[in-house]
């Protein structure tokens, strides 16, 4: 139980029904591919969910407090240097953090086309 309540509010901090909605999205992308037979897309498409899970993950608990933290300590971005330490590392995380979304969206485009081809309605 201590271990909910600490994932708890990086889960589900500031969530809106959008994110809620999009949770049960993708759990019912994951049981509706476990209705078929599993060929080799629906093996794929699952482990870019859980991709996209880890991604998601990394974004949210280990690059948003960094970012927070640097941009805590920065006063103002207009009276820093191109070439202050802070102004750098705080590039450097939401450079990473915008290639990590953006991988997370590509690869839930891709489960999107891989669904509509193998579920037969």
């Amino acid at each position: 139980m201590k271990r909910l309540a600490r994932w708890w509010p990086i889960f589900f901090r500031n969530t809106t029904a959008g994110d809620h909605l999009r949770r049960h999205r993708l759990l019912t992308s994951v049981v509706l591919g476990m209705r078929e037979r599993w060929n080799m897309l629906l093996i794929v498409r699952t482990i870019m969910i859980g991709v996209m899970f880890i991604g998601v993950l990394y974004s949210v608990a280990i690059l948003q407090p960094k970012i927070q933290t640097v941009k805590a300590q920065i006063t103002s971005f207009e009276s820093l240097s191109p070439t202050d330490p802070l102004r750098l590392e705080f590039g450097r995380l939401h450079g990473r953090s915008f290639s990590v979304n953006a991988a997370v969206l590509l690869l839930g485009v891709v489960v999107v086309f891989i669904t509509a081809f193998t579920m037969k309605v």
